[in-house]
């Protein structure tokens, strides 16, 4: 009733900071290569698990682009990264399409990808990101994180956008207050992924 099932429910937000909290880890000890590969068998361990939902896969699939990538010396954008992703599924198993789980992953990813940057312009959060540093650490950090938030909003605000025909379709209305309520739940959400990790 509130439109925030997505964060207790395996998405693909879950996959990604799993993926770059275990990367970030073992990049420390391991070279990027063995990293790589022991994050990638992580994923697809947790995948085997819960049963492989389409956000998972979608996810997996992207990072293993990503990685990819980084290898051959050949520059990914995410939207390249989330057709792949699309093309891959599709080919394996057509009906996704009728997945909710699928269609809802996808054009959340989508959303926050082609309707963030417009957002963030609209509403001036790309002025901040584009601010110098500072050299004292802790107003640095206060920087970064008064920067975090407004970005974090508006990808969730994309990514609501881009779902609404969908919810819509799927579930017969959009509850007001979910925006509202996503607004406030997927920062505090964010903030405490690494707490929890």
């Amino acid at each position: 009733r509130t439109g925030v099932a997505h964060l207790i429910c395996i998405s693909g937000m879950h996959i990604s900071v799993l993926a770059l909290a275990i990367s970030r880890l073992l990049d420390r000890f391991l070279s990027r290569k063995y990293s790589v590969g022991i994050t990638l068998a992580a994923i697809l361990l947790y995948g085997f698990l819960v049963g492989y939902p389409p956000a998972l896969i979608r996810a997996t699939i992207m990072f293993s682009v990503f990685s990819m990538s980084s290898f051959a010396g050949r520059p990914s954008d995410t939207i390249t990264r989330l057709g792949v992703a699309l093309l891959i599924m599709l080919a394996v198993h057509p009906f996704h399409l009728y997945d909710g789980g699928f269609v809802l992953s996808f054009e959340a990813s989508a959303g926050i990808v082609l309707l963030g940057p417009a957002l963030e312009h609209l509403l001036g959060v790309d002025r901040l990101m584009h601010q110098k540093p500072h050299r004292n650490r802790v107003r640095n950090l206060i920087q970064r994180t008064v920067r975090y938030f407004p970005a974090l909003l508006c990808a969730t605000l994309s990514a609501q956008l881009a779902t609404l025909p969908t919810v819509i379709a799927y579930f017969g209305a959009q509850p007001l207050c979910s925006v509202l309520v996503n607004l406030l739940a997927v920062p505090l959400t964010m903030f405490a992924y690494p707490v929890a990790l």
